[in-house]
C-alpha cells in the first residue's frame, strides 16, 4: 500500500528530529491538527544507511515543507510507515525536464549543484555554489578539454602537507590582481631550457641579498638607465677584463673626475702604449717605457725647480708628435623589449568619426576591442594637442563595454566656452594652428596608441569687399578692434586689399570689426555656396573652404567675400585614419 503525503516544517529548512524522522501529512488527512503535528515522525528510505552504531554516516538530502512525497507500510504493517520517495509535481519540478535531458543533477535549495552532463562529445562535470561563485568545472568536450577551478568572491587556499606539482605543456599564464608574495624556507630556482627570462616593474625593481648576489652571463651584460647610476661598494672593486676588448669610458657632455684618498696608480704590463691625449698635445709611454711629450706648446714647471736626470737630447724643431690616438667603438646597448601578457586586451583601430568639427558638435569616438570580459570599464581620455607634440588633458569619460569585445562607439562634444579656453592656452605658447584632439582608451591598465587627430578650425580669412563706400578707410591700414558679443578678441590692421584674421574657437558666435569708431557686424552664420568656390580655394591656397556670407551694408554689415580656413595642409598631422574593416561602411566613406 502506497500513499502521497505533503513534508510539514516550520521553518526554512527541514524539521527533523534527532533520528532524522519528518513530520508530513498525507493528503487525505482533513483533520484540524496543527502544522507539523498531523503524524508522529517518520523514517525516510535512503540509498546509503550508514553502520551500526557509527554517527554521521549515510546519505541524506533534506526534504522541505511543501515536498510531494510517497510513503509506504513495511510488510504492510500500517504501524509501521515509512517515507519511499518524492514526487515532483508542477510546484516542485525536476531539475531535468525535456530541456536537459542528458543532464544527471542534484540541486539543493540553495543553488548549491552537482551536474553530469553526458552530452556526447561535450560532457563535462560541474560542482558550484550559489551562482557559480565557487566552482569546479571539468570540461571533457570533443575540441578544448579543461579544467577550472574559480572563487569569484572570496580566497582560495591550497595546501599540501608535502610536495605540490604543477606541469604545462604549452603555457602557463598567471595573472595577480593586488600584490604577490612567494616565500620560500629553502632554495628558489627559475630555468627556462630555450629562450628568455623577463622580469618587468612599471616603477621600482629591487633585488637584495643577505650574503652573496652573482650575475654571469655565456655572452653580454648590459645596464642601461634613463638618468643617474650610482654603485656603493664597502671594500674593493675588481674588474677584470680577460679578452682584448677592452675598457671604455665615455663621458658625452660633461666631466670626468677620479678621486682618491690616498695614492692613484695606472700600470701597463707593457704590451702596448698609455696614452694621454687632447686638442693635438699629450704625452705618450710606449710599450718599451719611453715617454713622449707633444703639443703646440710644452710647459714643464716647479715650485722648487725642474730636474731631468739622464742624457738629455733635443732638437730644433722638435720631432713629429705621435699620431692621433685610435680606439675601437663600444658595443650599444641592445634595449629590452616590453613585456606583453598574451591575456591583456588589445584596444585597436582607434578613430573619429569627422576629421574636422566646431564646437558644440557631437564626434563619435570609435575603437575595437579584443580580449575582454562584458561588463567592464573603459577609460577614455582625450587630449588637446600643441605644435611641439606635448599635450594636455582636457577630458575623460567612463564607459562600460556591454559586450566584452567588439566595436565601440562613444559621443563626444566641446563647448564653444571650453574650446575658446584652449585657444587661449594654445595662444600662451605662440601655436597659431588649428586646434589638434586626440584621445586614448585605458581598460586594465593596458593604454591604447593615440588616435588620429581631430582638427576644429581656429583662424579665417575675412576679406571685405571694395564697394564698402562710407568705410573705405578700411584700406588705408587704419587699426581696428575685432570684437565678439562680450568682449574684444584683437587689436590689428587691415592689409592693402582688406584681409583681416579672425581667430576664433566658435565662428557662429556674434562678431564685429570696428574701424575709425564705426561698427560693422560680420555675420558669420549666413553662409552661401558661389560658382566660383573653388577658384577662391585654389588662390587662397587653404586647406577647406566654406563659402561666402554676403550681407547687406546698409544695416552696418559689412560684406564678406571668403570666409576660409587659415592654413596650409603640409603644416598640419598627417596620420592616415585607420578603420577596423568590420565597421559599416558608410562610416567608412563619412571618414573618407
Amino acid at each position: 500500500m502506497t500513499m502521497t503525503a505533503r513534508i510539514e516544517s516550520d521553518g526554512p529548512y527541514a524539521r527533523l528530529d534527532e533520528q532524522g524522522k519528518y513530520q508530513l501529512r498525507t493528503l487525505f488527512d482533513l483533520s484540524s491538527s496543527q502544522h507539523t503535528q498531523a503524524t508522529t515522525p517518520m523514517r525516510r528510505i535512503s540509498p546509503y544507511g550508514g553502520l551500526p552504531n557509527e554517527s554521521n554516516v549515510g546519505f541524506h538530502t533534506p526534504l522541505h515543507d511543501g515536498d510531494e512525497v510517497l510513503i509506504s507500510c513495511l510488510n504492510g504493517d500500517p504501524d509501521r510507515p515509512m517515507i519511499v520517495g518524492t514526487v515532483p509535481n508542477p510546484e516542485r519540478v525536476s531539475p531535468v525536464t525535456s530541456a536537459n535531458p542528458s543532464v544527471n543533477r542534484l540541486r539543493t535549495l540553495s543553488d548549491n549543484e552537482l551536474t553530469f552532463d553526458d552530452t556526447k562529445q561535450k560532457e563535462a562535470i560541474t560542482l558550484r555554489t550559489y551562482e557559480g561563485y565557487n566552482i569546479l568545472h571539468m570540461d571533457a568536450a570533443a575540441v578544448g578539454h579543461k579544467v577550472r577551478l574559480a572563487t569569484e568572491h572570496g580566497a582560495m587556499v591550497t595546501f599540501a602537507k608535502k610536495t605540490i606539482h604543477r606541469q604545462s605543456d604549452d603555457t602557463m599564464t598567471e595573472r595577480v590582481g593586488n600584490d604577490r608574495l612567494v616565500k620560500v624556507k629553502n632554495m628558489h630556482r627559475t630555468e627556462t631550457q630555450t629562450k628568455e627570462i623577463h622580469h618587468q616593474a612599471k616603477t621600482d625593481h629591487e633585488h637584495a641579498a643577505h650574503k652573496n648576489m652573482r650575475t654571469e652571463s655565456g655572452k653580454n651584460t648590459e645596464l642601461q638607465t634613463g638618468r643617474h647610476m650610482v654603485i656603493d661598494v664597502e671594500d674593493n672593486v675588481n674588474i677584470t677584463i680577460k679578452g682584448s676588448g677592452g675598457l671604455f669610458a665615455t663621458v658625452k657632455n660633461n666631466d670626468v673626475f677620479i678621486q682618491s684618498a690616498n695614492k692613484i696608480d695606472i700600470k701597463g704590463q707593457g704590451g702596448g702604449d698609455i696614452t694621454f691625449e687632447q686638442s693635438g698635445g699629450g704625452f705618450k709611454i710606449d710599450a718599451g717605457g719611453v715617454v713622449s711629450f707633444y703639443g703646440k706648446k710644452v710647459f714643464f714647471g716647479g715650485s722648487g725647480g725642474v730636474q731631468l736626470n739622464g742624457k738629455v737630447n733635443y732638437s730644433v724643431p722638435g720631432p713629429n708628435p705621435p699620431g692621433p690616438v685610435s680606439t675601437a667603438a663600444p658595443i650599444g646597448f641592445a634595449g629590452i623589449n616590453a613585456l606583453i601578457d598574451p591575456a591583456d586586451p588589445e584596444i585597436i583601430h582607434l578613430v573619429w568619426s569627422e576629421k574636422r568639427f566646431t564646437p558644440g558638435e557631437t564626434v563619435q569616438q570609435m575603437f575595437t576591442v579584443k580580449k575582454a570580459k562584458p561588463g567592464e570599464t573603459a577609460t577614455i581620455t582625450i587630449y588637446e594637442c600643441d605644435a611641439d607634440d606635448s599635450k594636455q588633458q582636457i577630458d575623460q569619460q567612463m564607459v562600460v563595454l556591454d559586450s566584452g569585445e567588439g566595436h565601440y562607439v562613444f559621443d563626444w562634444v566641446r563647448s564653444a566656452k571650453d574650446a575658446e579656453a584652449d585657444l587661449e592656452k594654445d595662444e600662451q605658447v605662440d601655436d597659431d594652428g588649428p586646434l589638434i584632439y586626440r584621445f586614448v582608451v585605458e581598460l586594465n591598465g593596458v593604454t591604447s596608441d593615440d588616435s588620429p587627430p581631430l582638427l576644429m578650425p581656429t583662424t579665417y580669412e575675412i576679406q571685405l569687399s571694395a564697394n564698402l563706400g562710407e568705410v573705405s578707410s578700411l584700406y588705408s591700414r587704419e587699426p581696428y578692434l575685432i570684437k565678439k558679443e562680450g568682449g574684444v578678441i584683437r587689436a590689428a590692421e587691415t592689409d592693402a586689399t582688406g584681409t583681416i584674421l579672425l581667430r576664433c574657437a566658435d565662428p557662429t558666435a556674434n562678431y564685429s570689426v570696428c574701424v575709425l569708431g564705426q561698427e560693422y557686424m560680420l555675420d558669420m552664420t549666413d553662409f552661401s555656396d558661389p560658382a566660383d568656390a573653388q577658384g577662391q580655394q585654389e588662390r587662397l591656397g587653404l586647406l577647406g573652404y566654406d563659402g561666402l556670407i554676403e550681407t547687406d551694408i546698409s544695416d552696418k554689415h559689412a560684406q564678406i567675400l571668403a570666409a576660409n580656413l587659415y592654413r596650409s595642409e603640409q603644416d598640419l598631422p598627417t596620420e592616415k585614419y585607420s578603420l577596423d574593416p568590420n565597421i559599416s561602411s558608410s562610416i567608412d566613406k563619412k571618414i573618407k
